[in-house]
């Protein structure tokens, strides 16, 4: 019995089917995540690269834009 044989009866389309499942799941999860945060959120996860944990000497106020 040969290697081709072998892999072509071996059903392998299950592992695109589950892993495409799988892809899905994860995806439609983020989205919902993403769509679901608060403004306090993002704006805490935008200014992470940003933040090193120290507190500036002379604090700025931040401005609100409408």
């Amino acid at each position: 019995m040969r290697l081709t044989d072998l892999v072509s009866g071996a059903n392998l389309d299950l592992f695109a089917t589950v892993s495409m499942g799988i892809f899905l799941l994860v995806f439609t999860g983020v989205v919902v995540r993403v769509l679901t945060m608060s403004k306090r959120n993002t704006h805490d996860a935008a200014n992470l690269p940003l933040d090193d944990g120290t507190t500036p000497r002379h604090p700025v106020k931040e401005r609100r834009h409408g």
